[in-house]
């Protein structure tokens, strides 16, 4: 009973410093000057930073650190793991090599990067996925914000045009394309 006790001494303790900490950090980014003669300005400031409690401005710092930071540290993750497994079979196989093991087809065709080229979605199913998703963002947008001139919508006409020029990108390179007899 006393463990529980002590734990959530700590966590009140805690939860108390990181209160202090964030309201010494808030009172450091919004600061208000009240030197300034015209103090219309001033006071319209530190109106709209009091408003949400003076933490707007770190709140709106963290979301967009968030908001823009975690699809890049996920891609940035899943590539260094994707490459270190890389790199770790081909030091495998370059010791393997080395010590007079022969390689087996099975083993070739499973290391990474071998049939690339054959994985590779052509122009012609790529732009009718971004047909789809084109037309999808433009109705999104129609539904969205009741109106056929908006944002959304027009990226989702941007998608569909870009979607529709390498439908005719892929079936121009099968026409004129020259076989390798």
């Amino acid at each position: 009973m006393d463990l529980i006790f002590l734990i959530g001494e700590f966590i009140n303790k805690l939860a108390n410093y990181l209160i202090g900490l964030i309201d010494y950090l808030a009172s450091y980014f919004i600061q208000i000057s009240s030197v300034e003669e015209n103090g219309i300005i001033s006071d319209l400031v530190f109106q709209s930073a009091a408003s949400d409690g003076g933490f707007g401005f770190i709140i709106g710092l963290f979301f967009v650190v968030i908001f823009f930071g975690t699809p890049i540290w996920i891609i940035l993750i899943v590539n260094h793991y994707k490459n270190k497994r890389a790199e770790q079979l081909h030091n495998t196989l370059q010791v393997a090599l080395q010590n007079g093991q022969e390689l087996s087809v099975d083993m070739i065709k499973s290391m990474p990067g071998y049939d690339e080229k054959d994985s590779k979605r052509s122009p012609v199913q790529s732009g009718f996925i971004q047909l789809g998703v084109g037309t999808g963002l433009f109705f999104l947008g129609i539904f969205i914000i009741q109106n056929l001139l908006n944002p959304i919508s027009g990226v989702g006409a941007l998608i569909f045009c870009i979607g529709m020029g390498q439908i005719g990108f892929g079936l121009y390179q099968k026409a004129y394309s020259i076989k390798n007899a």
